[in-house]
């Protein structure tokens, strides 16, 4: 309970300190809750959603808008109510008159002679005093209950927002004696489409062999070599050789011959590879 307490004091943070954010509807979804609580007259439950709706307001990503924030005081001003907050039912009733002027409470909540209803109708009596400058830092736009100020309200609470190029810097639910201290504007963060491409220079590089291949190359020309040197060595012998031995010498030559030629051919061709598949 102490906690909860604590919550409906001021609550404010920059976004960047919050572990978990909030959207709008989150804050809704809390005050929904809120409000079924009261009309089925669970104390402990409304106290417990209003709490809960201020305290996610602090870690909000959204803007929030003139009805979210009137909602969100009447909300406190219900838990006034149930709480006997006298001060705080009042003012917060106040604030969300002078935001939605035109809204009642349904019968649900608020049966007519009820005491909550004569506290809301005696609300809308009340007269908006001259609010205090804010000294708002540059590049830092501040929203008062939704809308663009440059004034804090005087004699009341407020949802306070102010917004940097980096998003929401701050919000909260304000009391009136609540300090406020306004962030220095962040800068935006950069986009990564819009960093240029970092170029590096291109090294130049001779060009050189792809080595496996170029001394499979050599291997095959030197052994096609020495097999075309045998060819001829036959092919002498056969002159000077006896008639039978002729036709072995014929058939050596052409297994030289072809041999040779056939790893001649194939250095040839690994040579041409070892070339075109070397680095620059």
């Amino acid at each position: 309970m102490f906690a909860l307490v604590l919550a409906l004091s001021a609550t404010t943070a920059l976004a960047d300190d919050c572990v978990v954010t909030y959207r709008i509807a989150d804050i809704e979804t809390a005050l929904s809750d809120a409000e079924a609580a009261y009309v089925a007259r669970n104390k402990d439950s409304v106290h417990t959603n209003v709490a809960l709706a201020v305290d996610r307001l602090r870690c909000v990503t959204d803007e929030v808008n003139t009805v979210t924030a009137a909602r969100i005081h009447r909300a406190v001003g219900l838990d006034g109510f149930l709480s006997r907050d006298d001060v705080r039912e009042k003012t917060a009733f106040e604030a969300a008159l002078l935001l939605d002027p035109g809204y009642t409470f349904p019968i649900t909540m608020a049966p007519e002679g009820s005491a909550i209803r004569a506290d809301y109708d005696a609300a809308k009596a009340f007269q908006a005093p001259p609010g205090t400058a804010l000294n708002i830092p540059a590049n830092l736009k501040v929203h008062i209950d939704g809308a663009p100020a440059v004034d804090r309200p005087a004699g009341r609470p407020a949802v306070i927002q102010a917004f940097d190029p980096a998003g929401v810097a701050l919000t909260g639910w304000y009391k009136p004696d609540d300090p406020l201290t306004l962030p220095a504007a962040r800068a935006a963060p950069i986009a990564l489409g819009n960093v240029a491409p970092v170029e590096t220079a291109r090294v130049s590089r001779p060009h050189g062999l792809n080595r496996p291949l170029a001394y499979t190359a050599a291997g095959a020309l030197v052994a096609g070599g020495a097999l075309y040197g045998a060819a001829w060595v036959t092919n002498g012998a056969y002159t000077s050789a006896a008639d039978g031995d002729k036709g072995t010498i014929v058939t050596e030559n052409h297994v030289f011959t072809i041999s040779g030629f056939s790893l001649a051919g194939a250095g040839a061709i690994t040579g041409a590879l070892a070339v075109a598949t070397g680095s620059w």
